[in-house]
């Protein structure tokens, strides 16, 4: 992945993050300002571990933020999509420099690799038991198909 792609993905995550700082949420643009205390202005930025791999990799990230709404951003879904994780990483540093950029009614929750035995193990889009994590949410559309490059998994959400 190129600079100029990094950048503008940066340039996209950019602007939903503010879209949904300021007012995004439709049940929150007609609530009055709630008064904040001063204990809750921090913004909480906690490293946390949110599971392991099938090779027993931890797959790790970041919750930020102290709100009932959250966003999850994750990267490096397939073995072969090394430009996420540095862009997340990169995105979390910048939030440590400048914690001022999430909301403090909102959370993040930011995973660089989503799939550690893809990251470092290998180079397409399945993870270590074959299957395509992008086509394994539980979606409306969601079918079982053959295995290869687009295999969903034996169910929804099975890995």
């Amino acid at each position: 992945m190129g600079k100029t792609t990094l950048i503008a993905i940066l340039i996209i995550v950019a602007g939903l993050l503010t879209w949904w700082q300021f007012g995004g949420a439709a049940n929150e643009q007609s609530s009055p300002p709630q008064r904040v205390l001063e204990e809750e202005k921090s913004v909480k930025i906690e490293k946390k571990i949110f599971g392991y791999s099938e090779k027993g990799k931890p797959v790790e990230g970041y919750e930020i933020g102290n709100g009932d709404n959250t966003m999850l951003l994750f990267g490096s879904i397939h073995g072969n999509e090394m430009g996420s994780a540095y862009l997340l990483s990169t995105f979390i540093e910048a939030i440590k420099d400048n914690p001022d950029l999430v909301s403090k009614t909102k959370k993040l929750i930011i995973v660089p690799i989503a799939n550690p035995d893809g990251y470092y193990d290998r180079i397409d889009k399945l993870n270590t038991n074959g299957v395509n994590l992008n086509r394994n949410f539980d979606t409306s559309d969601w079918r079982v198909s053959e295995r290869g490059s687009s295999y969903s998994g034996a169910k929804p959400f099975s890995e």
